[in-house]
């Protein structure tokens, strides 16, 4: 008797495993598709996102101020971006050399005009077609900063006009620049003729950024 009942117990215990697929359960799923796109930071310099602009500026003197205009633009339906300015690969050479200047550098050694050109940084901030109620000196000539001391570092564009807090640069904004350049009053015949060459670059970035490192 005990063996037919553990028989009956072991057969009923395999048949509710057995069940146990057999339960049904309601339920209800839903599915859709997703898709990831990188957004877009497209920095413009004058209406072109390929700037590649050459500026020559012949017959620098003392105390004579030469400028360098252009206008930055973020495109429409780009992100917003904080944005930096900075000099680069600078390079000084001898240029052409004059009988003044061979009676004040006999050997032409004397070329780091880089170092003798003071330079002016002016903003205008336009907000989707109007001027601020004011633009600000990033750089003025009495910080005496030359195009040498400028080389590689990087000067930050974007800020609020009414405090010293650094904003971001929308699409629908622009910034108007101009670069002004002298020479130091006090530079001599030695640097006649010598001219400087040395690259401008605009640096955007998004605004969460560490900035340029």
């Amino acid at each position: 008797m005990r063996k037919i009942l553990v028989s009956i117990l072991s057969i009923g215990i395999i048949l509710a495993l057995l069940g146990i697929g057999t339960i049904a359960y309601f339920s209800d799923s839903e599915t859709a598709s997703a898709t990831v796109t990188a957004g877009i930071i497209n920095l413009q310099v004058d209406g072109s996102d390929t700037w590649s602009e050459t500026y020559s500026i012949d017959d620098i003197k003392p105390c004579r101020v030469k400028y360098i205009n252009l206008t930055l633009h973020l495109e429409e339906g780009t992100n917003p971006a904080r944005i930096w300015f900075h000099i680069k690969n600078v390079v000084d050479s001898g240029g052409e050399t004059s009988d003044a200047e061979l009676e004040a550098d006999p050997s032409n050694e004397i070329n780091d005009i880089s170092d003798q050109i003071l330079v002016d940084l002016h903003l205008t901030y336009w907000i989707c077609g109007h001027s601020v109620s004011s633009s600000k000196w990033i750089i003025s000539e009495s910080d005496g900063l030359t195009i040498k001391d400028l080389e590689y570092q990087y000067i930050n564009l974007t800020y609020d006009f009414c405090g010293d807090t650094y904003e971001i640069f929308e699409p629908c904004h622009d910034i108007e620049i101009s670069i002004s350049l002298h020479l130091k009053g006090d530079a001599g015949n030695e640097y006649q003729g010598d001219s400087t060459t040395f690259d401008i670059e605009f640096y955007a970035e998004q605004v969460d950024g560490p900035g340029p490192q």
